[in-house]
């Protein structure tokens, strides 16, 4: 008995799975059909008696556009599709109004489109190096894995819903919005390409993050919300976050981007929950930025710096500050500062000079060490229960207003200067 049940050991754990069987395409035909394949490398050989049977693996080559003649579905357990070798270049369509079920590899330097009015929702693709899978339709298949230098393209001329998935790169065309489905978080570690005239929304659910660690590109623009939540990591130059009108807002907004790598605003923007900026250069550009809730600044100017102009304009209206805020050399520049953050403290990094409107409403302005340099309209708070500012001995304040609101509070226990520059003719200058 003992003799018995070791054979029966042996002869299971010993007696290999059934070996896959390949088969090839020939140049001619359409996949769908059996006598297309072969067991040979050029399509020739015993071609497959059905789609259904386990352990198959189909190899489409020999044929530059391959395409079906009618629905196509691969089935069986451990079957499927190759698109390419890796060596030859296949650009494999589903047309309209076909439907395909399979697991689909799209291999390197080869192409899996799914045609507008196409259905490839049974499907599960995944797509290696240098591979692209093409969504032109409005089914969405299951994304498998996507490798780091694969591109996936949302490509329909109307709106689409995104997989949320771990992307390569990822490229939207087409026309109408691009909207990420409220499922998962996402990530794109590659290259995000928005083409003119495409939307790209991120999730209206504030649990859920898209984080970019690579760069973006194209003249497309983003759909902000009240509950969109963006995490720009990697490093080096990010490029131009473009917003759609009536769409710039986001939930959170981090910004990690090591070697202070630059992100550019390309509209206003306003973050209502949480401002984390970590590492990096943001560009203000010449539009707006507004936070309106938690804001963290980097820990020092080596770790990150805001770019201003005389065209970029800042309002924190926070109900946290978290370290100092330190302005890029040479873009020391606001054209307008407002500072409305009842009991908190905004502390300057770096010299500021602000060109137009300066409005201190609440909160305690320190200038650390730093000078502030006010060239326009001149607002202090209006009493010293609502805002002061902070003085040291190394502080220097010079005020060249064309209007003056209210009386300069100086903090108590901080109300020391190096310097105090006054240039402003007709107006009275009252310290309270």
């Amino acid at each position: 008995m003992k003799r018995f049940l070791l054979l029966v050991f042996i002869c299971a754990y010993f007696v290999p799975l059934r070996a896959q069987t390949t088969y090839y395409s020939k140049p001619a035909g359409a996949l769908n059909v059996l006598a297309t394949w072969g067991t040979n490398t050029n399509g020739t050989g015993t071609a497959p008696a059905n789609f259904t049977s386990n352990n198959c693996t189909y190899i489409v080559v020999n044929n530059a556009a391959p395409t079906l003649s009618g629905n196509w579905t691969v089935t069986g357990t451990n079957s499927r599709v190759h698109v390419g070798d890796g060596t030859q270049t296949i650009n494999f369509t589903v047309p309209s109004p076909r439907t395909s079920t399979a697991t689909y590899s799209v291999m390197a330097t080869s192409t899996l489109t799914a045609a507008s009015g196409s259905n490839i929702s049974g499907s599960t693709v995944h797509v290696s190096a240098n591979g692209r899978f093409d969504n032109g339709s409005n089914n969405n298949p299951t994304l498998g894995t996507l490798a780091a230098s694969s591109t996936v393209l949302y490509s329909l001329g109307a709106n689409q819903t995104m997989v949320n998935a771990a992307y390569g790169n990822l490229t939207l065309s087409g026309s109408g919005t691009k909207s990420l489905a409220n499922t998962a978080n996402s990530s794109i570690s590659g290259v995000l390409t928005i083409n003119g005239g495409v939307r790209f929304a991120l999730n209206t659910n504030n649990t859920l993050t898209c984080t970019i660690t690579g760069s973006i590109t194209g003249a497309g623009t983003i759909n902000g919300g009240v509950n969109s939540c963006l995490s720009i990591g990697g490093t080096g130059a990010f490029g131009t976050l473009n917003f759609t009108g009536g769409a710039q807002t986001m939930h959170n907004f981090t910004i990690n981007r090591a070697g202070l790598g630059t992100v550019t605003l390309g509209g206003d923007l306003t973050v209502d929950n949480a401002f984390t900026f970590s590492n990096g250069m943001l560009s203000l550009n010449g539009n707006g930025l507004t936070l309106t809730a938690a804001a963290t600044f980097p820990v020092s100017t080596a770790n990150g710096t805001i770019s201003g102009s005389a065209t970029s304009d800042l309002s924190i209206s926070a109900t946290g500050i978290t370290n100092s805020i330190g302005f890029t050399a040479g873009s020391q520049t606001l054209n307008t500062l407002t500072l409305n953050s009842p009991g908190l403290t905004l502390s300057l990094a770096s010299n500021l000079t602000v060109s137009g409107t300066f409005t201190h409403t609440r909160g305690i302005l320190n200038l650390n060490g730093r000078t502030l340099t006010l060239s326009g309209a001149v607002s202090f708070s209006n009493s010293s229960a609502n805002g002061t500012i902070t003085g040291s001995a190394s502080s220097n304040l010079l005020v060249n207003a064309t209007s003056l609101a209210n009386e300069l509070y100086m903090t108590a226990g901080a109300q020391t200067l190096s310097n105090l520059t006054l240039n402003c003719s007709g107006l009275n200058f009252t310290m309270g």
